[in-house]
């Protein structure tokens, strides 16, 4: 067939192949250069992640922590015990001012800071007694902290304060 037909039609067919060979050729090279690209830059982010990964492992790791001064915590072997060493403590503060505490009871922690320890204290009393509890919980140590808390007249007493709060102590494992 390609015999009869003339030279001038035999080099344009054979044009129009290499023309067409040349297509699937650059339609190749594309690809594989898109691949290419492709590659190297996931060949990046995992060197980049691989360099961040190295300055954090040959950073100095974090100092232990220093133990607070003797005094400043409460010590505890866990949460719970600390907790009922913070409200004996209340409770002695309470009782050292001469009033009865109408409640001292572990309040709900805060997840964000394991190191405390939350006790919700209601009192009730005359203004020199409750402001007397306030500084011996914060004099004596281990020093408690009221984080939250509200103070109300009592009705019916000129003099009568209620005091609702939650306390706050340090506490860590004994050394």
């Amino acid at each position: 067939m390609i015999g009869t037909l003339s030279p001038l039609s035999r080099r344009i067919i054979a044009l129009g192949i290499l023309v067409l060979a040349l297509l699937l050729a650059l339609t190749a090279i594309e690809t594989m250069t898109a691949a290419v690209g492709d590659a190297l830059a996931r060949l990046e982010q995992a060197r980049s992640r691989s360099a961040r990964l190295e300055a954090l492992r040959d950073r100095p790791s974090p100092p232990e922590p220093t133990p607070l001064p003797e005094g400043m915590a409460l010590r505890a072997p866990g949460h719970a015990a600390a907790a009922e060493l913070a409200q004996a403590r209340i409770a002695t503060a309470a009782s050292s001012a001469e009033i009865v505490p109408s409640q001292i009871e572990p309040a709900p922690q805060d997840s964000s800071n394991p190191g405390l320890v939350r006790v919700a204290v209601v009192v009730e009393g005359a203004e020199s007694r409750i402001l007397d509890f306030v500084e011996r919980l914060e004099r004596d140590p281990p020093a408690i902290r009221l984080r939250a808390w509200r103070i109300g007249r009592l009705e019916g007493e000129a003099s009568g304060l209620r005091l609702d709060a939650v306390a706050v102590a340090a506490w860590e494992a004994p050394r």
